[in-house]
């Protein structure tokens, strides 16, 4: 009888020394990688056992930002941060988690304590290189592993296909999708045998949380794994505004979600920035010592006859020295193929106060039908900053000119058969008529108050006139008969 207990408490020994879990330790960001160093002892500071050492776990062997599962028997730990200089982490920070909950990241600062005691650049003393050391709790492995690898497959405006990888065997899974923020579920998911899985009746232009955990019977779950999506945006069919102020609880600008930035290679493309007078957001690109190759889109739009058919925008740039100008296009809202250019080097006049910018005004009935996106394309080098904001699609009747006319002047008569005259009490610097196609066909310089200008060799049809008079400019429309 004694020799059986004997043996039996040796099995339960050997199992009990041989149980493992499994934890992970990432450093990332701040600056100088190559100074940093980590290992976990049985006691702080570096004292006792050393379980777990970086690189080969030799004293500063390994040195650098680290993504490392580490196999540990279950109990309570030290995690020491060392760096080479002895002057903290640069901001680097540290984080240990076991099976999807965080057990350290030394209170989510950066490690530093407050002495600088070093020689030269090589390894120093441990104790002279310490900056930070900090507990753990290596948890017991889980008798039901978690999945792992959220991957999304692919989606569409109302769907979504995410795959993972198992925990272990189990070919069973619950799962919630939630809107995005949500808090881990508390009670049951859907059950499911699918991976990957299916989602669908989901929302246009919604960002979804995602958790799924593996069902190992019994009631034996595993924690919940968390992943994030977004459905892609859906093509726009009736007005809409965007001046981009609008934050939602992640401070994300919601106008913004479905426009796309093209950045071909040069330093500095599209952005979004705050004015931190105003509060006001708009796009802006900085100046590039090279030229621009940069590409903003707008949301992909059908224009409809009476809808759909017109836009605008303010743009404008912050010096009268370096004054910026972007190329308007309209592009195909699959491929951003250009369709047509509306405008080329089209010059956002500078203001000081962006309430004063110009109001930009084009007609896309000639689109009618297709699915576009409108392109603003920078191309110019080494000039400071262009703006745009306050985009808006509506119908042409809707925007016409009644958004975009300049204060004193007057194009008269609006159904022209050859003379198309104006007056104006600044003095007109030019006169630009495009057809529906975007195509200019008549342009002058009459550097005068009061003017007229001869169409009579115009096609019958609809055109788009734009004046330019002290640095602002003004769209009209007007019928040639």
């Amino acid at each position: 009888m004694k020799i059986i207990t004997l043996i039996l408490f040796l099995l339960t020994f050997c199992f009990n020394a041989n149980s493992q879990s499994t934890i992970n330790i990432t450093t990332s960001g701040g600056s100088y990688a190559s100074e940093k160093w980590v290992n976990i002892t049985t006691e702080v500071d570096g004292a006792g056992d050393q379980v777990w050492g970086q690189g080969d776990g030799t004293y500063g062997n390994g040195q650098g930002l680290i993504d490392e599962d580490i196999s540990l028997a279950p109990g309570t730990y030290y995690v020491n941060c060392y760096d080479r200089y002895s002057d903290g982490w640069d901001g680097t920070l540290i984080s240990v988690t076991a099976y999807g909950s965080v057990i350290g990241d030394n209170g989510g600062e950066s490690p530093s304590d407050s002495s600088t005691v070093d020689a030269t650049s090589s390894w120093e003393t441990p104790a002279d290189e310490l900056e930070a050391s900090f507990m753990i709790v290596v948890p017991e492995a889980p008798s039901c592993d978690m999945p792992s690898a959220l991957t999304l497959d692919g989606v569409t405006t109302t769907t979504a296909t995410i795959s993972w990888t198992a925990g272990g065997t189990e070919t069973t899974w619950e799962y919630v999708v939630d809107v995005i923020g949500s808090d881990e579920p508390t009670g049951t998911g859907y059950s499911t045998t699918s991976n990957p899985l299916s989602v669908t009746g989901l929302s246009a232009n919604t960002s979804y949380d995602f958790y799924v955990r593996a069902d190992c019977g019994g009631g034996d779950f595993s924690n919940w794994t968390k992943g994030s999506f977004s459905t892609q945006c859906d093509v726009a069919d009736g007005a809409l505004s965007h001046n981009f102020d609008t934050l939602d609880n992640n401070d994300l600008v919601v106008d913004a979600s479905c426009w796309s930035v093209v950045n071909q290679g040069d330093a500095n493309t599209w952005g979004l920035v705050q004015n931190s007078t105003t509060n006001n957001i708009s796009w802006r690109i900085t100046y590039s010592s090279t030229a621009h190759d940069d590409y903003l889109y707008s949301p992909a739009i059908t224009v409809l006859d009476g809808v759909t058919d017109a836009f605008n925008f303010k743009g404008w740039s912050s010096s009268s020295t370096y004054v910026e100008s972007i190329n308007l296009l309209v592009v195909d809202a699959t491929d951003n193929a250009v369709i047509a250019t509306l405008e080329s080097d089209l010059v956002l006049p500078y203001v000081t106060d962006a309430a004063d910018a110009t109001r930009f005004t084009y007609d896309l009935s000639a689109y009618e039908g297709q699915d576009v996106k409108i392109g603003f394309h920078s191309s110019t080098t080494d000039l400071l900053y262009a703006y745009l904001d306050e985009f808006t699609l509506d119908a042409f009747s809707t925007l016409g000119t009644a958004t975009n006319i300049l204060e004193g002047f007057t194009l008269y008569p609006t159904i022209v058969k050859e003379e198309l005259n104006f007056r104006s009490q600044n003095k007109v610097e030019a006169i630009t008529v495009f057809n529906l196609l975007g195509q200019k066909v008549f342009s002058g310089a009459p550097n005068t108050n009061n003017s007229s200008i001869n169409l009579s060799n115009l096609r019958p049809g609809v055109y788009v006139v734009k004046v330019s008079a002290e640095g602002k400019t003004g769209s009209y429309k007007i019928v040639k008969e």
